[in-house]
């Protein structure tokens, strides 16, 4: 049985990494882009695509995987820094039922916080939670 993709008449992705569509990209080059997702699902979160339309990770050759991945690392320990996360996401999502919404094989990556360091932050902070 195939993965069944979103259906779409454009690819957000692509119109971002053309140029047609404004993100602030933290990390491009021939291979890939990776750039702040207007979904801040968390703060500093992020999207990593090939610059090649490319609708899943099946679709990707060993060298554009390896580009993803080396990307990811390099942009992930960057928002861990900046962040002071103690964690990271990075997520794949392969299919409609796997949760893809864009028919392009990106990475979202989060940078995952402690949320008792929240906490403790905000009592120090307020003297409450």
């Amino acid at each position: 049985m195939p993965i069944l993709l979103p259906e779409q008449d454009f690819c957000w992705f692509c119109r971002y990494i053309a140029g047609e569509q404004p993100c602030a990209f933290v990390l491009r080059n021939e291979q890939i882009a990776a750039w702040i997702n207007v979904r801040q699902y968390e703060r500093g979160s992020m999207l990593i695509a090939p610059t090649t339309h490319l609708p899943t990770v099946f679709d990707l050759d060993a060298n554009t995987l390896a580009a993803v991945y080396t990307a990811a690392a390099r942009v992930g320990e960057a928002a861990v820094r900046a962040f002071a996360a103690t964690g990271l996401n990075i997520f794949q999502n392969n299919g409609v039922f796997a949760g893809q919404t864009v028919a392009q094989a990106a990475g979202p990556m989060v940078a995952k916080a402690n949320p008792l360091d929240a906490i403790e932050n905000q009592v120090r902070a307020t003297g409450t939670c």
